[in-house]
């Protein structure tokens, strides 16, 4: 069972220099960076994450775009049904106002 198993350092990697492989150094929280890629992986849980080192910014993996793209969506739709709402009971607001209004003026 892969929980089983106990690797020091949990995530390894290797740079190619000359004609051999040299192990990476993970940084002090155990993460490893690619100055080519410039890509650093690390855990989170039992979980690759892989970030950009230039901007800091976490790469998804597919599920986890279209997981956040369904987010998404539903908050767009579920702000966009909230803002419906709250107009049409404005509308609903305003023409008693006006019902009042015509009423006492008549």
């Amino acid at each position: 069972m892969a929980s089983d198993y106990n690797l020091k350092p949990p995530i390894r990697g290797f740079r190619r220099v000359g004609d051999s492989f040299v192990p990476i150094e993970p940084d002090p929280a155990g993460w490893l960076s690619s100055e080519i890629l410039e890509l650093s992986l690390g855990l989170d849980g039992r979980n690759l994450v892989i970030r950009d080192t230039r901007t800091g910014e976490v790469l998804l993996t597919d599920a986890d775009a279209e997981r956040a793209d369904r987010v998404a969506e539903h908050n767009s739709r579920t702000a966009a049904e909230a803002a419906q709402r709250l107009a049409e009971e404005k509308i609903r607001s305003l023409e008693a106002e006006l019902a009042k209004f015509r009423a006492g003026a008549g």
